[in-house]
């Protein structure tokens, strides 16, 4: 099959829901299909190229940082993204357009159908949900409900990356079919390096804590920030990515004992990343609005015992591979941090659960079968519609 993919963030910009459509884009091409994606450009990236026998197009955008987009940036996309996908079906006979985020890509997928153009199956991947992430887009979908209904009953199918978001899918639409697959990952090299367990007690004797997330309010790095605060133990903190949210949580930081480090926004294959993955041994992720996330399966591949948020779609990825606290709660975050350093054979154990759980739950080559499946129902759905009007 020829799919078209279309997503405002793909490699090197954006964070989960980027990763998770190329890796689903590669996957499908080892399947032996041919796989398109129209994205935003940025500035130093290559406006074509082929990666992994995915051909990306990289359109113009007025996108000022990588690792995250505001309303107005999106919509640049939005323009630029629906001529270049307008100028690939004129050029190229596509069976199905997979559109990933509802807002702000769906427009696109709506409109290239009224053109001529394939069918398109609609991946909701979290705040571009009504609801489900209320402290992000509440005015945006407030004012674009209408049209959010309107895109998700004309798809030809919706996918939704946790059962948690598919409920919040039906509670606004109705009647919607919905088929859930979550997001794959592609283990990293901690995963595979030799190791039978993680040491809770690593470099100078010191828990060694790592969190990896944009740096918004909802993903709760401030009660992290206070958790570690809290406690009594020889305890260094890593965190990873940028965000608007940035300012207050290095504020907070310095008024903090422990030492607390800020790495900014790095690349999922910076050697910077791979060594802090390594050398931790705990990953915190306190997020109170997830879909499927990306990068705490990341974690759970490199083997790192997982404290999380019990919230949204977040327990689904966990499973029986990490400890689950109240969303918001510092002090569980703290209790947890404590347990795990007096059980360091229950560290190990999570840690060896998160790599065999990523392996057996969250393998991109069968999830990536899933989306060939439904992509092939689409098509043959789309192709009986339009024999049926040519008998007409």
């Amino acid at each position: 099959m020829r799919i078209l993919m279309l997503n405002y963030e793909f490699p090197p910009l954006g964070a989960g829901g980027a990763t998770s459509s190329f890796n689903l884009a590669r996957n499908v091409v080892r399947l032996g299909h041919q796989v398109d994606v129209v994205t935003m450009g940025f500035t130093g990236v290559p406006r074509r190229e082929t990666l992994d026998g995915v051909r990306v197009y990289r359109v113009p955008s007025i996108r000022s940082r990588k690792e995250v987009c505001h309303t107005h940036e999106m919509l640049s996309y939005v323009l630029s993204g629906g001529l270049q996908a307008a100028l690939l079906i004129q050029r190229r006979s596509y069976d199905v357009c997979n559109t990933h985020f509802i807002f702000p890509t769906g427009p696109i997928s709506f409109a290239l159908k009224r053109i001529g153009g394939p069918p398109y199956v609609l991946s909701a991947r979290g705040s571009d949900v009504p609801g489900h992430n209320p402290n992000r887009f509440r005015l945006d979908h407030q004012m674009l409900r209408p049209v959010w209904r309107r895109l998700v009953t004309d798809a030809d199918a919706v996918v939704a990356v946790s059962e948690h978001l598919k409920s919040r899918i039906e509670a606004n639409a109705p009647g919607v079919p919905v088929t859930v697959i979550p997001n794959g990952c592609s283990p990293l090299g901690a995963a595979d390096d030799g190791r039978d367990g993680i040491s809770t007690v690593e470099r100078n004797g010191a828990l060694r804590v790592l969190i990896v997330t944009r740096l918004h309010e909802f993903k709760g790095v401030q009660y992290l920030l206070e958790a570690v605060s809290r406690v009594g133990l020889d305890l260094e903190l890593d965190i990873v990515g940028d965000g608007p949210y940035r300012k207050i949580l290095e504020a907070q930081a310095g008024r903090s004992s422990k030492p607390i480090r800020f790495w900014g926004w790095l690349d999922r294959s910076a050697p910077t990343l791979q060594q802090l993955y390594r050398r931790s041994s705990i990953f915190v992720f306190p997020s109170e609005r997830e879909g499927s996330p990306a990068v705490l399966q990341e974690a759970m591949s490199a083997g790192l015992a997982v404290i999380a948020a019990d919230s949204a779609g977040t327990p689904e990825v966990v499973g029986d591979a990490g400890l689950l606290v109240s969303p918001k709660d510092s002090q569980g975050i703290a209790d947890a941090l404590i347990y795990l350093a007096a059980h360091p054979d229950l560290a190990r154990e999570l840690g060896r659960r998160a790599r065999e759980r990523v392996r057996r739950e969250f393998d991109w080559a069968v999830l990536a079968g899933h989306y060939v499946d439904l992509y092939a129902d689409v098509a043959r759905r789309a192709g009986a519609r339009q024999a049926a009007r040519v008998g007409a």
